[in-house]
């Protein structure tokens, strides 16, 4: 049985600041990625591959995918052998932060 591709995920980058600041269609280098998977209906982004720490940059990457019209942002964190599933409410965390 031959294998089949589906386009199911987008990527998010956050571009370093500073003056050769610049957008993804010069390649400018950036200092965070990660994939984000569309579930139940496009109404779930779950991130996975995230090449560092987003804590500086969850705040522009939450209002990105909640200005497509997603509603919840997911991801699987692991320490110390232990794996902990994180659900983010994208409509509260956006509207606490005005």
């Amino acid at each position: 049985m031959p294998a089949s591709l589906e386009p199911v995920a987008d990527t998010v980058f956050v571009l370093r600041a500073g003056p050769d600041h610049s957008d993804w269609q010069t390649e400018d280098p950036y200092e965070f990625s990660c994939t984000v998977v569309l579930t139940d209906e496009g109404s779930v982004a779950e991130m996975k591959g995230v090449v560092t720490n987003p804590a500086p940059y969850f705040q522009d990457i939450a209002l990105a995918i909640y200005e497509q019209g997603i509603d919840y942002m997911v991801w699987d964190r692991f320490k110390n052998g232990r794996r902990k599933h994180v659900r983010i409410d994208l409509n509260r965390y956006i509207a606490r932060r005005g």
